[in-house]
């Protein structure tokens, strides 16, 4: 038996505390379901491991059936928890998904087939078959699709985070690097082990620290990235420009972006708030698509429907060219959109003069441009309004 029960006993207390933090986020629990259903998995893998470890061997009936019971649910909900992980694993992925709505049932079908065979198993003896003489389990002609099919979604899992940490860098925001190469690594280095040590398993361990290094990368996410959107929020974008006029000049301009969504009141009083809300990621998500090029870049969701994003640049036409493509990337939205209502935005910047201006004095003169362009957008719209 060694440490086994311990092990498994030290990962359910680890499940717990995270199912604790993640619980406290309530308004957030509809997105963590993934998550939580992962976590579910595993406390239920543990769990169905600390039975197989208290009876398996021992001589009588009872035992002998608890321990019939306790394999199936073990091989059971261990495909589910390697399923929910490579599902978990596509929440990060914001490009060249794995997981569609059309091929989901494609990946669930090598699940279905382990779950269903280990079923009839204790009749069969397809996947294992305890021995009475024993009490013991016995691997079954096909028992190598226990570790097939969950080494499969171990590994896709590894190839899709690998995708998004190439294709996406917004990855490395939602995790620490140390984090990826640990959701990468530990899994795979936990089936090698057990390819070669096959009387001890090392995936339960393996995928208990991963999930508590996920959760830590989560939680200090909540603390700096705006719920709604998914970008900085307002104290992170403090932090991060006081940092930045801290810095002596260099060759490169820092320049402020304030932006402000024309007639937001009149989306959420005509619309509803949930289409307000849904306006605010449309222009987070047009905001991250455009500046996503620029180098240095930092974008925040500074309140309400309000962004700013600073940027270092060397020429004033770049920063004058960024502005219109942002524009020019509303006016393609409102093209080919259907909603009833259309967006706008205003835009005020200020490069940072070094040596004359505090925070103050830069964000008081992008506002003051952002002022001056909301009031002309404003008069334009009531026109157009009166003409229709």
């Amino acid at each position: 038996m060694g440490f086994r029960i311990e092990v498994d006993l030290m990962c359910i207390i680890l499940m717990q505390w995270i199912l604790r933090r993640l619980l406290k986020e309530k308004e957030e629990k509809r997105s963590q379901r993934p998550f939580l259903f992962l976590v579910y998995f595993l406390v239920g893998t543990c769990l169905a491991d600390i039975g197989i470890a208290i009876v398996e061997g021992r001589a009588g009936t009872v035992s002998f059936i608890l321990n019939t019971v306790f394999n199936a649910l073990f091989l059971i909900l261990m495909v589910c928890t390697c399923y929910s992980w490579f599902i978990y694993t596509n929440t990060f992925t914001r490009t060249k998904k794995l997981v569609t709505v059309d091929n989901c049932w494609g990946y669930r079908i090598p699940m279905f087939i382990l779950i269903i065979l280990t079923m009839f198993s204790p009749w069969s003896g397809i996947i294992y078959l305890i021995s009475k003489d024993t009490n013991l389990a016995i691997a079954g002609y096909l028992g190598f699709l226990t570790f097939l099919i969950p080494c499969f979604y171990i590994v896709m899992s590894a190839i899709q985070l690998l995708i998004a940490f190439v294709y996406d860098p917004e990855t490395k925001t939602v995790l620490s690097v140390e984090t990826i190469v640990m959701f990468i690594a530990l899994p795979v280095a936990s089936l090698v082990w057990n390819i070669f040590f096959t009387g001890s398993s090392t995936t339960i361990p393996a995928f208990s620290l991963i999930l508590a290094a996920v959760c830590f990368d989560v939680q200090i996410g909540h603390i700096s990235t705006d719920g709604l959107t998914g970008l900085n929020n307002k104290r992170q974008y403090l932090q991060f420009i006081q940092n930045c006029l801290n810095e002596p000049q260099g060759p490169l301009k820092l320049y402020l972006f304030m932006i402000d969504l024309d007639y937001f009141k009149h989306i959420n009083d005509e619309y509803g708030h949930s289409e307000g809300d849904n306006a605010l990621i449309e222009v987070a998500e047009l905001l991250k698509r455009i500046c996503s090029g620029s180098q240095g870049m930092f974008l925040a969701r500074y309140g309400g429907d309000e962004f700013v994003f600073v940027i270092k640049s060397r020429f004033e036409e770049e920063i004058t060219n960024l502005k219109t493509d942002i524009l020019k990337a509303i006016k393609e939205r409102n093209d080919r959109s259907s909603k009833k209502y259309k967006l706008s935005v205003s835009i005020g910047y200020a490069s940072y003069r070094y040596g004359e201006d505090t925070l103050e004095s830069l964000t008081a003169r992008a506002d003051e441009m952002l002022y001056d362009e909301k009031t002309r957008h404003h008069i334009e719209l009531d026109k157009a309004s009166v003409k229709e």
